[in-house]
């Protein structure tokens, strides 16, 4: 009897010790990565998945030329510039949200063209063709809005200005922190944006291991700062749009599974400058053209028409 409790305990003691270095793996080797390498998605394995239906030679009526830019740490952008039909009447960059890519947003594009707007379309770092192994979400990447802004005009003239952007999930963090310092932004549209990378990435956490402790999340995001050399908490749009001056326009889904509406109720309180909400009835995260149809179109046109026209 005393030998077989010996056997248990030592049976249970390998066990614990077992399930203590997974999570310490896990912690150090895994969830670090999470949100800052995502999945990356090419032309490639839209063709295999979409059968070609995102594709930008389906798209016969537009003329879309590539195009490609250096970020400040010498990092390869690679993007789409597509000419307004007609005289343009401004330039609108439209930011893909996280593991997305370029291609996929080129529904957006379609709009805006027929609107006499050029649009530009790239692909954010450590995504799709474009180089990097890491995303910040927004850390380095407002800075890489800059930089685009600044090949555009090389290559394609002063006459595209005035700009103007649209971000997604991601890239409606991205454009919110880089419209708090860059001016030749003129407006902006932010699509589920998140508050604050920090809060987020423990939202997302405790959706993949269904708990919230802060031993687990403390040692994880510090690795990943590690990794990708940055600072987590210093990627916030709510404390950034403080800093804005040009109007914004709010886009978020009433059950945004993802992130929730609230975050962009602080956003939109901490706001100073001329802000809009639309709230988008029964979206998600990732329906919110679906579900908001011809309102949404709507929404969209005017406020670009509003305040890109005649600046």
């Amino acid at each position: 009897m005393k030998r077989r409790y010996i056997v248990l305990n030592t049976s249970i003691i390998l066990l614990l010790i077992c399930i203590s270095s997974g999570v310490y793996w896990g912690i150090y080797n895994v969830l670090p990565y999470s949100a800052i390498k995502p999945f990356r998605i090419t032309p490639q394995i839209l063709k295999d998945k979409f059968n070609e239906s995102v594709s930008p030679d389906r798209y016969t009526n537009l003329t879309i030329n590539k195009f490609s830019f250096y970020t400040n740490d010498s990092i390869l952008i690679r993007g789409l510039f597509i000419p307004a039909t007609g005289k343009p009447k401004g330039t609108i960059l439209v930011l893909h949200g996280i593991a997305s890519n370029k291609e996929l947003m080129l529904p957006y594009a379609i709009d805006l063209v027929k609107d006499s707007f050029n649009v530009v379309l790239y692909d954010s770092r450590a995504h799709g063709e474009s180089g990097g192994e890491y995303c910040t979400l927004g850390y380095y990447e407002k800075n890489d809005v800059s930089k685009c802004i600044d090949k555009v005009i090389q290559q394609y003239g002063d006459t595209c200005a005035p700009f103007g952007i649209i971000g997604n999930s991601m890239g409606a963090a991205i454009t919110l922190q880089a419209m708090a310092q860059e001016k030749r932004i003129v407006c902006g549209i932010s699509e589920s944006s998140f508050a604050n990378l920090h809060e987020t990435m423990c939202d997302y956490l405790e959706q993949m291991i269904h708990v919230r402790w802060d031993w687990i999340t403390t040692p994880a995001f510090a690795r990943s700062e590690e990794i990708a050399h940055f600072h987590i908490d210093q990627v916030s749009p709510e404390k950034s749009v403080c800093s804005i001056t040009q109007p914004v326009l709010l886009i978020h889904g009433d059950v945004d599974e993802k992130i929730n509406i609230r975050y962009a109720h602080r956003i939109f309180d901490n706001l100073h400058s001329h802000k809009e909400f639309y709230t988008i009835h029964n979206a998600g995260h990732e329906n919110l053209r679906g579900m908001g149809g011809e309102e949404y179109t709507r929404r969209i046109r005017e406020f670009f028409g509003k305040w890109m026209v005649g600046k």
